[in-house]
């Protein structure tokens, strides 16, 4: 869980140097169910590396929405599962409130799923479920027909 922390911080925080307009871009579309009710992100981006990718979404209200992909290679279906300890995939969605829900949490057992349909020209559209739940008491909230549309991706070198 820190290590994913970490890796949120660090991309939100980053910049990419080589191409400054990126600051100020503001890409496709990113929307959600959330127990029923809509999440629509405001800010939406894609940072990958040469197998790893995170969607992070900020809605105008101050949550968020992060999906990630570990072994990524483009179009194709993504597990949010963890197997041997290791998130091969997994989301994330915070309130405004500031509580989080998280998947997956339980060993072996597919909590979520991510597709990818499209991956070029620097945009990247799909689609996503969970179920994320709340580390500290246990509550679960669904997060249904999520989709984006090309968002804008940033590679890390």
């Amino acid at each position: 869980m820190l290590l994913f922390a970490g890796l949120f911080f660090t991309i939100s925080c980053s910049s990419d140097d080589d191409n400054p307009e990126n600051e100020t871009d503001t890409s496709g579309s990113f929307t959600a169910k959330v127990d029923g009710g809509t999440f629509v992100g405001a800010d939406s981006k894609a940072t990958l590396t040469s197998d790893y990718m995170v969607i992070l979404s900020e809605g105008q209200d101050g949550r968020l929405l992060t999906v990630t992909a570990s072994l990524f290679s483009g179009v194709g279906t993504y597990e949010i599962i963890k197997v041997d300890g290791i998130d091969l995939g997994s989301a994330f969605y915070q309130s405004g409130m500031g509580s989080v829900w998280v998947a997956p949490m339980s060993e072996n057992v597919q909590e979520g799923v991510l597709n990818v349909s499209k991956y070029s020209g620097g945009k990247i559209s799909g689609t996503f479920s969970f179920t994320g739940t709340n580390p500290v008491d246990g509550t679960t909230k669904l997060i249904s027909e999520g989709k984006f549309e090309d968002i804008n991706s940033y590679v890390l070198q």
